[in-house]
């Protein structure tokens, strides 16, 4: 009997301490579970911020390298053109509309028509609509102050033309760019007449002043850099006739007036066989191109342009008296204009004042390199 009891006393004791290391078993399952479930929770969390982090990240990467950093997302900017006519102003709207599209600009575009009644309507029209920065591309310099005033101390950039007390001048580095387009202009010359030049004609706009000036004297002054005995007088004095000197300055730089004074320049110069003509843009000497080809004296002029658009790359490639022209690249100013328009709304300055391009000239043995065929 006493045996029998001591059996089940065991029994009961084993059965108790099974009991026990199944429960013990059965809770640490459940500690690990939690365990389990906090960590997997804490990952969850960690991929989120992650994702999170990664969406941020994503967000700043996705402006274009052409933004430069600068986000207009919320911001209104007008532009007023210098003019749909003109083929570089074109290019130059273009450019703009593409990368205030890239940066999440607004943009609210006008033509001013090169014309000043409508040049301030524009600008009243931008204030109507709320903008909040103005990008002004006008060829009427004295209107600069009325402009300002009528903004209202909105950021105002000017592209090629400056436009005073208030705008922050982007374009071109004139007197560079025409010191590159006379050399390219001379060294052509030296290498078809060893610099025996009769005559130096050039298609000039008297009326804008400071920018002409700069751009044409540039000109005369790398034309003489490399053909250095030329009797080019006090060129650097600008007046339209230039005393005791070769160059003859007409104010011709649309295509038509350039091809009408340029007929009327050969007919008075009927014995000049070498003559380098220096434009203030590509439409000059386009015109005169078509005036000397008319008067049957091809292989007389060397010709010089400024801008090196669309309308001269087959000249350029073609006619060994084009020398060449200066780039301006139009279709490149919106990368300069929006992202500093995008800094000046902020309240900051912007990357340089002024802001100017670098130029390159375009000639037979460059232009693929910088414009391919297609």
């Amino acid at each position: 009997m006493r045996k029998v009891l001591k059996v089940l006393i065991i029994a009961v004791v084993l059965a108790i301490v099974v009991a026990a290391c199944s429960s013990a078993s059965g809770g640490g399952s459940t500690t690990t579970s939690e365990a389990e479930q906090v960590t997997t929770t804490s990952e969850a969390e960690q991929v989120t911020t992650t994702s999170e982090a990664e969406q941020v990240t994503t967000t700043a990467v996705a402006l274009p390298a052409v933004c430069r950093g600068q986000n207009g997302a919320g911001m209104k900017v007008g532009f007023a053109n210098l003019s749909e006519s003109s083929d570089f102003a074109v290019l130059v709207r273009e450019g703009i509309q593409k990368v205030a599209a890239d940066c999440n600009v607004q943009l609210v575009v006008a033509d001013n028509d090169r014309d000043p009644t409508r040049t301030l309507d524009n600008a009243r029209n931008f204030v109507a609509q709320k903008v909040d920065g103005i990008i002004e591309f006008n060829t009427h310099r004295d209107l600069g102050e009325a402009i300002c005033d009528v903004i209202d101390g909105r950021p105002l950039l000017a592209i090629d033309i400056p436009q005073e007390p208030c705008g922050v001048f982007m374009g071109a580095d004139n007197r560079a760019a025409g010191e590159i387009g006379g050399k390219g202009a001379g060294e052509l010359a030296k290498k078809l007449w060893d610099c025996d030049i009769d005559q130096v004609v050039t298609f000039e706009a008297f009326s804008i002043g400071g920018i002409n000036t700069d751009r044409m004297n540039g000109q005369l002054a790398g034309l003489q850099s490399v053909c250095p005995d030329l009797q080019l007088g006090d060129f650097e004095n600008w007046t339209p006739d230039v005393a005791n000197s070769i160059i003859t300055r007409l104010e011709a730089y649309k295509i038509d007036p350039a091809f009408e004074q340029g007929r009327d320049y050969l007919t008075a110069h009927p014995d000049a066989r070498h003559i380098v003509a220096l434009c203030l843009n590509d439409d000059g000497c386009l015109g005169f191109h078509s005036a000397v080809e008319e008067a049957g004296r091809s292989g007389q002029v060397i010709f010089a342009s400024q801008g090196a658009n669309d309308a001269t790359h087959e000249l350029i490639r073609t006619d060994p008296f084009w020398a060449g022209g200066t780039a301006y690249f139009p279709e490149r100013y919106g990368e300069m204009l929006i992202p500093n328009i995008i800094r000046m709304i902020n309240g900051e300055k912007p990357e340089a004042n002024p802001l100017l391009m670098k130029h390159v000239f375009i000639s037979a043995d460059n232009i693929d390199d910088y414009y391919p065929l297609p």
